[in-house]
């Protein structure tokens, strides 16, 4: 466990040294969510369409992989939309609880899966990304507006909004690069991997930047409960998922690791724009923050 506690434990050390360069105003305030747009819009994008461009496509089992994602999160959809009729959760509560539940942090996830698997586990996992975070987002849309009352938005602002996410977008030239032969030419032009070798770091302060320790003194049950569906629930339904489908030994512990992620950073600002429980929603991310170094160093230990 040690072993793999050292190789982790880098990724939430960066983490920390984000929250107190924030705590010390080391930076001014706009520097952050600046550093944010840039690390997911072009710097992490550079990662993904670098590793699938020179990786080997067919060892993906991508029926699998989409297969395992719409099962864990129908199951888990089902288990949120039950707790909310058990305990009568007000909508803008639900909201923000059902986000927590589904949505990843994709920083901390690339870090960790190159940390232990490397560049092969980056592009297996890049078509895990390209499933998950359009189908956790939409979801996560779609819950504010049933439970605030908010705006619907149409079909096709959906789906446009789906393709115009970075890391989709990454996935299909990265794929595309892979098909047209072009792998080759990305590794002796190395633009990709300066780009994405700045992402992950940038992109883990600026999680720091944007945790409260201080919502942890008023974490309440819908904190508890939700964290544990995230941390807890969710890779050991993944695990039964994978082992039902027949996945192969690395795709599982893939899948398995990427379900036990703490919940998206950004989470907060979508709360807001939509009419969530905002205060909820940084106590949620904060403490699957906080308490992700323990349950991925033990998931990883187990799997190794």
């Amino acid at each position: 466990m040690i072993d793999v506690f050292l190789l982790v434990l880098p990724v939430f050390l960066v983490i920390a040294i984000g929250h107190l360069l924030w705590r010390r105003d080391f930076l001014p305030d706009a520097f952050w969510p600046a550093a944010e747009k840039l690390a997911y819009f072009i710097l992490m994008p550079a990662i993904i369409v670098r590793t699938l461009a020179r990786g080997d496509l067919g060892e993906i089992d991508l029926g699998g992989t989409a297969g395992a994602v719409f099962a864990l999160v129908g199951a888990v959809t089902v288990l949120m939309v039950a707790t909310r009729l058990v305990v009568r959760l007000p909508g803008p509560s639900f909201a923000s609880m059902y986000q927590g539940a589904i949505r990843l942090n994709g920083f901390v996830g690339l870090s960790i899966i190159l940390a232990l698997f490397g560049e092969a586990g980056v592009a297996r996992v890049s078509v895990v990304i390209a499933v998950w975070v359009p189908l956790a987002n939409l979801l996560s849309i779609y819950g504010f507006v049933q439970a605030t009352g908010g705006r619907r938005a149409g079909p096709g602002q959906v789906i446009l909004q789906i393709l115009r996410n970075p890391l989709v977008m990454a996935v299909f030239i990265g794929v595309g690069a892979n098909l047209a032969g072009l792998g080759p030419h990305i590794d002796r032009m190395p633009l990709l991997d300066l780009l994405g070798r700045a992402g992950l770091p940038l992109g883990l302060l600026t999680v720091g930047a944007g945790l409260d320790l201080a919502s942890l003194r008023a974490a309440g049950g819908r904190v508890l409960w939700t964290t544990f569906v995230k941390l807890a629930v969710m890779p050991a339904a993944m695990t039964a998922i994978c082992l039902a489908l027949a996945l192969d030994p690395t795709s599982t512990a893939l899948m398995i690791l990427f379900s036990a992620l703490p919940t998206s950073a950004t989470g907060h600002i979508l709360a807001r724009q939509l009419g969530g429980d905002v205060p909820l929603m940084i106590g949620i991310i904060t403490l699957q923050t906080a308490l992700a170094l323990i349950t991925m160093t033990v998931a990883a230990t187990l799997l190794a």
